[in-house]
């Protein structure tokens, strides 16, 4: 059973933005009664709904965690790997003789297994940086409206802010930079990016 939760404290951040527990519920792709259990306590927060809860409410993940009574996992040496490396038009290339550097990254204490990362390569300031994210092969709903990985049924892969296209079934990714914008897309997966640092 998880420890104490501190109630308030949700209750407080929530207010802040304007939420209720039904748009919590909806944006972690859950049903009410669950989200509500879990801000009472009753039900133990999953360390990817407590990610995605913490990027909600546009707090760190530590102070969710803290307030939902969970320890932050151990620290870990793991080291995922780099899957491709993007530049600020969206576009992600394969990890092949391009990619500068090491193959692979370590892993943020708070990132599961199976966490992978794309390097910002040729890309101003943010070169160096890496943006980790959890594979999945559907379009998770957690990716509609915020940077995520995607890939076409075509193969290519692009990083962006993912919404839906107009025409039934595709979706367009806003590249980084604004200034480019890939529309019409059929995907194969898409999930949202969790987490970055340099």
């Amino acid at each position: 059973m998880p420890g104490t939760v501190n109630t308030k404290w949700f209750r407080a951040r929530l207010e802040d933005r304007q939420l209720s527990q039904r748009d919590v519920a909806r944006q972690l792709n859950r049903h009410p009664s669950a989200v509500s259990l879990m801000l009472q306590g009753k039900r133990r927060m999953q360390i990817t709904e407590a990610t995605a809860l913490a990027t909600l409410l546009g707090v760190p993940l530590d102070s969710v965690l803290d307030a939902a009574g969970l320890d932050l996992p151990a620290p870990s040496r793991a080291l995922v790997p780099l899957v491709g490396w993007a530049d600020l038009s969206g576009d992600v290339h394969r990890p092949d003789r391009t990619l500068d550097g090491p193959k692979k990254v370590e892993r943020p204490v708070e990132m599961p297994d199976g966490t992978s990362a794309v390097r910002f390569q040729n890309a101003g300031g943010l070169s160096g940086w890496a943006a980790y994210f959890v594979p999945s092969d559907i379009i998770d709903p957690h990716a509609v409206g915020r940077l995520s990985i995607a890939e076409t049924v075509e193969g290519k892969r692009l990083m962006g802010v993912l919404s839906r296209s107009l025409d039934s079934g595709r979706w367009s990714v806003s590249a980084l930079c604004g200034a480019r914008k890939h529309d019409r897309l059929k995907l194969k997966w898409a999930c949202p990016v969790v987490w970055i640092r340099v």
